[in-house]
């Protein structure tokens, strides 16, 4: 996801109908505040902002020491799972 613009969504066949959104928005939150979503939970500010999810998931793309994309995942029964594999496709994608 780069700003609101969603780039590229792969889903699973069997993958709940809550996996589109959760993972846009981890997307969003991890590019717009330049950390992981796992980092932010305990945030109440930006719980507040619309569109955003601090569940774990998201992890931002750095590029010069800015945030430029962020990588959402969501699905996992755990959120943790959903964030690792964020970063197993940040690393395959050079980041």
């Amino acid at each position: 996801m780069r700003g609101e613009r969603l780039d590229s969504f792969l889903r699973t066949q069997k993958a709940g109908p809550q996996t589109y959104e959760s993972a846009k928005r981890k997307a969003y939150t991890a590019v717009a505040f330049g950390r992981p979503t796992s980092a932010l939970t305990g945030n109440e500010t930006i719980k507040q902002i619309p569109g955003t999810l601090v569940l774990p998931g998201g992890v931002p793309i750095i590029d010069k020491g800015f945030p430029i994309v962020g990588i959402g995942v969501g699905g996992a029964p755990d959120g943790r799972i959903d964030e690792a594999i964020a970063t197993d496709v940040r690393k395959a994608m050079g980041y």
